[in-house]
């Protein structure tokens, strides 16, 4: 009998899912001096893909979000880090960010688009998305940023409403890298089943007239596995194994 518990006890350990993962991230990018258009991850879990910029939306004028263009500066304050929290999966591969620039009316150079789709049969549990983010002109206090949910893009339900800012506006009060830690949990729907994909926004605005540039780099979305079970027919095999070869 207790070989059996000791059995039981390790089927149990093998269910428990890895938490807080980086699954997907973006720090060093291709189209310098140039909007950000079909970008690949420099890290994606295996089972996933995504892009980022322009191709999200189909490269709509007005509606796209490849930002200004890529410029050859990286974050600086929590080097090889995706915010504040997590490292960075790969050494990035060139000095390089992205400006975002807003004076209230040319929308596309604002914002900066990114997707993830779930290649697999199991589903992840998105939990946060993390960035760096600098301010380089524009009034303190007046310009700000934001991450949303890209509602017309994705696959999860639009809860809860469409376009969802789970950051609020990020007003920045310094001209220095800020580290951004967003939490999705307000958001409702954050199971990205397989063959769903998830679409985001980060957009700078203003609240004034001044217009105002930023910069953003090391881009991640963190999410959950899902746990893995044993079915019934597995664990009687297991079971059948264990006892028969225990009496021979």
């Amino acid at each position: 009998m207790r070989s059996l518990k000791v059995l039981l006890l390790s089927l149990s350990f093998t269910s428990i899912s890895y938490a807080g993962t980086v699954v997907i991230s973006w720090h060093s990018f291709e189209t310098m001096g140039e909007a950000v258009t079909n970008e690949a991850p420099d890290y994606v879990a295996t089972g996933l893909e995504g892009r980022m910029g322009n191709v999200v939306v189909n490269n709509r004028i007005g509606g796209a979000g490849g930002g200004k263009e890529v410029v050859p500066e990286n974050s600086k304050m929590t080097e090889l880090k995706y915010g504040r929290k997590y490292d960075l999966k790969s050494t990035p591969t060139s000095e390089s960010s992205v400006m975002l620039s807003s004076d209230g009316s040319a929308q596309q150079l604002a914002r900066l688009d990114f997707m993830v789709t779930n290649l697999t049969d199991q589903p992840l549990t998105l939990e946060s998305i993390h960035f760096d983010c600098k301010l380089l002109y524009g009034v303190i206090g007046e310009t700000w940023v934001q991450v949303s949910h890209l509602s017309g893009k994705s696959d999860l339900e639009s809860k809860p409403w469409p376009g969802f800012v789970p950051s609020g506006k990020l007003h920045l009060q310094a001209y220095t890298w800020h580290d951004g830690d967003v939490p999705l949990e307000e958001m409702d729907d954050l199971i990205l089943e397989g063959g769903e994909t998830a679409a985001f926004r980060i957009e700078v605005g203003i609240d004034g007239e001044t217009a105002a540039g930023f910069r953003v780099d090391n881009i991640a979305i963190v999410a959950t596995e899902s746990p893995q079970w044993f079915d019934a027919a597995a664990l009687f095999f297991l079971f059948y194994c264990h006892i028969y070869h225990g009496h021979t």
